[in-house]
């Protein structure tokens, strides 16, 4: 009778959208089924993916991966596959964000989706692909970049022989965790165009169509086609009037504020970072102060609200993940301001030499904020390692992620970078092609900063009447926009 008491409670629960309730009266209807029913293996492991999926529905992805690590280790030891295939399913959230925070991993589960491999017999085509996922999702910051890549690839080949849209759906899904790499974003924009047609075409909910459209959205904004990100957007928002997850809210709410910071609509965006951090403080307390931190020194940049308290809020000695994106970041926001010994404590690395980066979402960050600083301290070598780097990114825009520190497009930093080398010709068109880019993106803050340092270059050669122009016009767009240290910059030159 507790055990159906907890059931109706979950089942009501969930009905009612209270999916932490929900998930609570699952997890106790397991827990009295292992102890009142210890033989009844399949009702104990229904209760807990029950409970799994309900975190995962509240975007509580540690608490569901604790309860999934219980269920299959019970499926493997009866030799369950429908069971393991269950459990596995739960891991791949749909959320744009990896299971746990940047940089960790959960071994026991890493190893525990191995062992599952190896029980599953030939018959489980469709459990192996799951599982093959799942294991690619929770590999999202394994260095073993190969094993991630292999176990996505064999997961989609099998879905694609099985012909089930709903398993193709959910591996399409884990290999875009697979393709975060700067080189593989339009490899990732097919695989997720191939989600959001597949499961319009499949019904296979609303939650599917928006990872898909917002993967879309994401993969065109990093490739600096602010206009199609944009009308992604729109899609995404058309989403959620309908009962999407709130992991997948929050993250449209994150990248809305985003594109309205570089469209200089600062009130808006502050708005719609309100609105995503609460979620985000309850379902991931810690990356949810570092998301805000970036977005207000986005915005501080941009109008000038960077009290010394927010600055110091941004001072870490560690130098891997979010902590180097912020340290670099701080560190050019530093130089513009003129604070010059201060941005230079803030680099975890010598001068002639290059920052040492993960291959994912930061890489073209922390390599364009290299750039930006070997820029102001004259660092030749430090610019021909980075203009390695970035020579690929063309065209791209800066950021580290979906809801915050951007510093505009690639071109900027080319220009730069071969103008500290000396190589004017080279350095006047990307000076050119930044200028050009940032105006027809519609991004004031960028396309200033772009004739800022196109008008710095422009004087510095010689062309005094060019560079003046530049600078003016820099200046008139600081006054409108409101951009004090842009305004401050110009005038100090």
């Amino acid at each position: 009778l507790a055990v159906e008491a907890s059931t109706r409670a979950a089942e009501f629960a969930r009905a009612h959208g209270a999916n932490a309730d929900a998930a609570h009266h699952w997890a106790v209807a397991a827990t009295m089924l292992e102890h009142s029913a210890p033989d009844d293996h399949r009702r104990r492991l229904e209760a807990l993916i029950n409970a799994a999926a309900a975190h995962e529905r509240a975007d509580e992805m540690p608490q569901a991966q604790a309860l999934v690590v219980t269920a299959l280790g019970l499926a493997r030891s009866h030799g369950d596959p429908a069971h393991v295939e269950a459990a596995a399913s739960i891991l791949n959230h749909a959320s744009i964000f990896p299971n746990l925070t940047y940089g960790a991993m959960n071994s026991t589960l890493i190893g525990l989706l191995g062992e599952c491999l190896t029980v599953l017999d030939e018959g489980a085509r469709s459990a192996r692909a799951t599982v093959l996922a799942a294991l690619s999702t929770e590999l999202f910051h394994s260095a073993d970049v190969d094993w991630r890549d292999d176990a996505s690839s064999e997961a989609v080949a099998i879905a694609r022989e099985l012909g089930d849209p709903a398993v193709l759906a959910r591996v399409l899904h884990a290999r875009t965790f697979a393709l975060k790499q700067p080189m593989s974003v339009p490899a990732r924009r097919e695989v997720a165009r191939e989600i959001a047609e597949l499961a319009q075409r499949a019904h296979l909910g609303d939650d599917i169509v928006l990872v898909g459209e917002l993967q879309t959205a994401l993969a065109d904004f990093a490739l600096g086609d602010l206009r199609a990100a944009d009308a992604g957007l729109q899609r995404c928002r058309t989403l959620l009037d309908r009962p999407v997850g709130q992991a997948l809210r929050s993250q449209v709410a994150y990248f809305r504020a985003h594109l309205d910071i570089i469209r200089g609509r600062h009130p808006q965006a502050r708005r719609h970072i309100d609105d995503a951090f609460e979620q985000t403080r309850r379902s991931r307390p810690a990356e949810a102060g570092v998301i805000r931190l970036g977005q207000l020194l986005t915005i501080g940049y941009d109008d000038g609200d960077l009290p010394d308290e927010l600055l110091a809020a941004a001072r870490t000695d560690e130098a891997d993940g979010y902590a180097l994106v912020v340290r670099l970041f701080t560190a050019v926001i530093l130089f513009d301001l003129g604070r010059r010994d201060e941005a230079l404590e803030r680099l975890p690395y010598a001068r002639g030499e290059v920052p040492t980066r993960p291959l994912d979402y930061t890489t073209t960050f922390v390599d364009t904020a290299a750039a930006n600083i070997a820029a102001e301290t004259s660092d030749r070598v430090g610019a021909a390692a980075l203009l390695a780097r970035l020579a690929p990114m063309a065209g791209r825009w800066v950021a580290p992620g979906t809801g915050a520190a951007s510093l505009g497009l690639v071109d900027l930093a080319l220009a730069r970078l071969h103008a500290t080398l000396d190589r004017t010709d080279d350095a006047r068109g990307w000076f050119e092609a930044a200028v050009a880019g940032h105006e027809r993106l519609g991004a004031p803050a960028w396309l200033a900063r772009s004739l800022l340092h196109q008008g710095r270059f422009l004087v510095r050669c010689g062309e005094p009447a060019a560079g003046t122009a530049a600078l003016r016009r820099a200046a008139e767009l600081a006054r409108e926009h409101r951009l004090p240290i842009v305004l401050a910059q110009i005038e100090a030159t």
